[in-house]
């Protein structure tokens, strides 16, 4: 305290309080930037190119020249670039590349802060491309080696040498493809050539990613997902209004239970139960197990909303949504086995089709100035469907054959387990919201979507976790029982907690200016809707590590009994708070609901590590017993 003054003194420099306190004048003109009036387009694309000022005076901020030039497309695209090379140097083997690649991206997102050129080609995009090169993947390393082993001198007519060392130069997989077509039918000394581009050329579904680059490719995968499901909400409210917003809630809301299902009876069991080699036919009957179920649900849905439309409910989106379910389900399913056969990368492939096909039909709806609810689910839909079929292309699977009811049958056993957890755990989670509009209206559901959506890149921190970290601790437990999960699990527990802390405080603090921006000025009445949905988050956070150790465990007896507990205090809360204190009711039972859930699963798997587990949990069989 005694060096206080020299501290401040420096820290001024010369200048004013007002002048310290505005960042020398940069706040000032942040103000008047972010207070600009912007048309959609603008918002999402922004102006252009410009010399980096606003009204003549500087910005002096990356982000803000990028929001400014680029819109928040660029702005997601400068994060997501950041976050994956970030994550991708500190997954890495320590040494002094990946301190440096460590050093040299930390050193540019602390000073995009108050300087300019992350948007564009700079010196600090310089740095970026150099912790590239320093972080480079096993492929580069491999291409290195097979190009090294080719038989340069004998053997090899001199145009086969020449093609050789043309192919240590290039990319390996951008042209790999295309080599080795035009090499069929060549000189048959080229041989060796052909063979190594066909090695890189095709990959099968066999080969697994895994390690820091299988984390990175989770991280951006999870995130385009969720980005895609939050730019949809985004541009029906701005579409729609409120009421636009709260309609779409409720057709999504029907949408998660028949995810839950399909989950809960086929994508999990087939996970924690089954083998995970890539060659499994078992692919083929879950696929048509997940046909066969969304169908029916479609159909049934379908039938249900047309009576409501005969006597006067209002029940189109939901009548929208119906004939989209099967492709939806699908596109799901093949998300969940390319990351049981631990290949993020053909989950990131369907998802970027969907996101792309999505994100088009959006914006062409958006130009035209559409308001249906319906369109939107339609454009909805198409994507889903379009990243169905990639997905199970990438997968070289067909719709052929017989084997969904069967195979509903087989997995029975298991599935019964988790169809119970499922059936107490979305009451508790999100099922409650389809109150709301009873209590609330339509208008304060759509309301609540928008504040808690907010917090969808905390969802997509779980759904990683658990796509992730379940067939994680499903091998610890096979390869070196309770011990193995009982190491595994608080590792899990600590990145869980640690990512969705740090999110959910950002977007607490932040949510009123975020709503503002994201969604306008009829949503800001939500933010504290953001605040303790953040918190709901946080506190789901700590448990969930433990819950997921629980099911690698067959533990789903007392799962489905603390989800039971968990949903009897939901329903208790949501018929009271809700009437009593509005919007901010409707938040604490989420709130409420979290605190039950976490204390409930820490205090089972506590139990389950004291006890141990049986022989039939040891030897990994415990779901295929026919428990009581």
């Amino acid at each position: 305290m005694g060096f206080g003054w020299a501290l401040r003194s420096w820290f001024a420099r010369g200048q004013d309080t007002e002048m310290l306190t505005s960042l020398t004048g940069r706040q000032n003109v942040w103000d008047m930037l972010l207070a600009q009036e912007r048309t959609l387009s603008e918002q999402l694309l922004g102006v252009g190119l410009s010399n980096k000022s606003f009204n003549e005076l500087s910005i002096d901020s990356s982000w803000l020249t990028v929001y400014w030039e680029q819109g928040l497309v660029g702005v997601a695209i400068v994060g997501v670039i950041l976050v994956v090379l970030l994550a991708t140097a500190a997954l890495r083997a320590r040494s002094p590349a990946r301190a440096c690649a460590v050093f040299l991206i930390l050193h540019v997102a602390i000073s995009s802060y108050s300087e300019v050129g992350l948007g564009d080609v700079s010196l600090y995009f310089l740095h970026l491309a150099v912790a590239t090169s320093l972080g480079r993947g096993t492929l580069s390393r491999w291409w290195t080696r097979c190009t090294a082993s080719w038989p340069m001198s004998t053997g090899i007519s001199p145009l086969g040498t020449r093609l050789a060392a043309a192919m240590r130069r290039i990319s390996p997989q951008r042209w790999a493809c295309r080599a080795g077509r035009w090499l069929r039918g060549r000189d048959p000394r080229l041989r060796y050539l052909r063979a190594a581009v066909t090695r890189l050329a095709l990959k099968t579904p066999h080969r697994r990613i895994g390690g820091g680059r299988g984390a990175a490719l989770t991280l951006v995968d999870q995130f385009i997902f969720s980005a895609s499901n939050f730019v949809l909400g985004v541009a029906i409210a701005r579409a729609g209004g409120a009421d636009a917003l709260g309609a779409f809630t409720i057709a999504f809301l029907i949408w998660l239970t028949v995810l839950g299902a399909n989950r809960a009876l086929i994508i999990e069991p087939m996970t924690v139960g089954d083998s995970t080699n890539g060659g499994d036919p078992q692919l083929r009957e879950g696929m048509l197990a997940t046909l066969g179920l969304s169908t029916g649900i479609a159909i049934i849905l379908a039938v249900v909303t047309s009576l409501l439309l005969i006597i006067d409910v209002h029940a189109v989106a939901v009548l929208t949504l119906a004939p989209w379910i099967p492709s939806l389900a699908m596109h799901i399913y093949w998300r969940a086995m390319a990351y049981r056969l631990q290949r993020a990368d053909h989950a990131l492939v369907s998802d970027l089709v969907v996101a792309v096909t999505q994100g088009s039909l959006i914006f062409t709806l958006v130009a035209l100035d559409v308001e249906s609810v319906s369109a939107f689910l339609a454009a909805w839909g198409i994507g889903a469907t379009a990243g169905a079929f990639a997905g199970m292309r990438l997968a070289r699977v067909r719709v052929t054959g017989r084997g969904g009811i069967a195979h509903l049958r087989t997995l029975w056993p298991r599935s019964r387990w988790f169809i119970a957890e499922f059936g107490t755990t979305f009451p508790s989670d999100q099922g409650y919201q389809l109150l709301l509009p009873i209590m609330l209206g339509t208008a304060s559901l759509g309301e609540f979507r928008a504040g808690a959506s907010l917090i969808g890149p905390a969802v997509v921190i779980s759904l990683a976790a658990a796509n992730v970290g379940l067939p994680a601790c499903v091998r610890q437990l096979q390869l070196h029982g309770m011990s193995g999960l009982a190491a595994y699990t608080p590792r899990l527990t600590v990145g869980i907690v640690a990512l969705t802390t740090i999110y959910c405080g950002l977007v607490a603090i932040l949510a009123d200016p975020i709503l503002l921006l994201v969604y306008g000025q009829e949503f800001t009445g939500a933010a504290i809707v953001t605040q303790l949905v953040a918190a709901q988050f946080a506190l789901t956070a700590i448990g969930l590590g433990c819950d997921i150790a629980l099911k690698a465990a067959g533990q789903m007896k007392q799962l489905w009994a603390i989800r039971a507990a968990t949903a009897v205090v939901t329903i208790i809360c949501v018929s009271v708070l809700p009437i009593l204190f509005g919007l901010v009711g409707a938040g604490l039972v989420g709130v409420l609901a979290a605190v039950v859930y976490t204390v409930g699963v820490t205090m089972a798997y506590r139990q389950l590590r004291r006890r141990g587990l049986t022989s039939e949990a040891a030897n990994g069989q415990h779901y295929n017993s026919t428990q009581g």
